[in-house]
């Protein structure tokens, strides 16, 4: 089922940032888990393209960051990148990333949110949710980030 709404704790939503800053001037990328709609982990993981515009995980330190994730009981429910420069909006490399083989419509990362962090201005970046459906049907949806103070969440816009 693919999830409506991703809430992200405001460390888990820090550490992403970071991260993404530290990969700058190239795309950085990572997984966002946790359980119940509720993200309260970062993963970054190794980008293999050099390029500033694209990013490819490397599917061995993906694999072993999944057997992690499942052995907590836990689930990836955001898969993060940023754009170092451009719009925050999935590019047609995205889309096509997100299936196994886009002719055939055999899904990799569709029922997670897409969250592309756009790193211009690098100190407050972009960051928005997308699901990417079968076809390459992009449609924004919300997150929010939520203070380690209960009850207490802005929303992204």
């Amino acid at each position: 089922m693919t999830q409506t709404s991703l809430k992200i704790t405001e460390d888990a939503y820090e550490a992403m940032l970071s991260h993404f800053r530290f990969e700058l001037p190239r795309e950085g990328c990572g997984f966002l888990v946790g359980r119940d709609q509720t993200a309260f982990r970062f993963y970054p993981i190794h980008n293999l393209i050099m390029d500033c515009d694209k990013f490819l995980m490397d599917p061995l330190h993906v694999q072993r960051t999944e057997k992690s994730v499942f052995r907590r009981e836990q689930a990836i429910l955001g898969v993060c990148h940023s754009h170092p420069e451009g719009e925050c909006y999935p590019s047609r490399w995205d889309i096509e990333g997100a299936f196994f083989d886009a002719q055939y419509e055999i899904p990799l990362w569709v029922r997670e949110t897409q969250i592309i962090a756009l790193m211009e201005p690098t100190e407050i970046p972009n960051v928005k949710g997308f699901h990417i459906g079968v076809g390459g049907q992009v449609k924004e949806t919300s997150i929010q980030v939520i203070s380690a103070q209960v009850g207490k969440i802005s929303t992204c816009t």
